[in-house]
């Protein structure tokens, strides 16, 4: 564990050559940590070390099954753009863990990815049917929508998005793009319907003032009463 801590901490002060020797070096002994293991597997993504990263997972799952590990598998595929391969993979988690929110969300940004877009709108639908409203999947789901040119529906979804994380640059940004290709600008704070307020009664219910003779003689009409708030 102490070793494991050294390379994480070697990760995050960029020495990411180091951190990659001894994440090596400890895994190669058998050490198992799924959270560890996937820093080590991100190190190695970030240096375009695919193949490098691919034999780190098979011999990891030589020891044991690990969901995360075979999620990590079909990321550095993902990465390498070999869409099929991934897609096999997820699909085939999938079916033996199919209650997995994250293997169902990596395999929609694997479709999205590969250019699938309504394979992926239908596992953000059902993400979304089963956990709820959720920043990342209406994310996913405006993302699918996009792919499909569905313009306004991809819209609705980023929109709720960036109401749910409102400080999601990403999320930010497609909600923009997709407004610009509407031609609506930012709109967003002003699609949320807000009740008017009503005008107290002591205001409305108010007497006609007494009107002089000969008013407003020389116009079509004037105002009985106006009330400004």
């Amino acid at each position: 564990e102490v070793r494991a801590s050294r390379a994480m901490f070697q990760a995050q002060a960029s020495l990411t050559e180091q951190a990659v020797t001894n994440y090596a070096s400890l895994f190669a002994t058998g050490y198992r940590s799924d959270p560890h293991f996937k820093e080590y597997i991100n190190l190695l993504a970030e240096q375009k070390q695919y193949d490098t990263a691919l034999a780190a997972v098979q011999n990891y799952l030589l020891s044991g099954d690990s969901i995360a590990a075979q999620i990590l598998e079909a990321q550095v595929y993902n990465l390498k753009k070999d869409w099929t391969k991934a897609i096999k993979l997820l699909k085939d988690l999938r079916d033996k863990a199919s209650v997995n929110a994250q293997v169902a969300a990596t395999l929609a940004e694997t479709f999205i990815q590969a250019g699938q877009y309504t394979e992926a709108l239908g596992i953000a639908q059902g993400l979304l049917r089963d956990s709820g409203n959720s920043a990342y999947y209406e994310y996913l789901k405006g993302r699918s929508e996009l792919g499909l040119k569905w313009y306004r529906e991809s819209k609705v979804s980023f929109a709720e998005a960036a109401r749910l994380a409102p400080a999601n640059i990403d999320i930010r940004s497609y909600l923009n793009y997709v407004s610009g290709l509407l031609g609506e600008g930012d709109n967003t704070a002003v699609m949320d319907p807000i009740d008017p307020v009503v005008l107290p009664a002591s205001l409305t219910n108010l007497p006609a003032e007494s009107v002089p003779a000969g008013y407003a003689k020389n116009y079509g009409a004037y105002y009985v009463q106006r009330i400004v708030a």
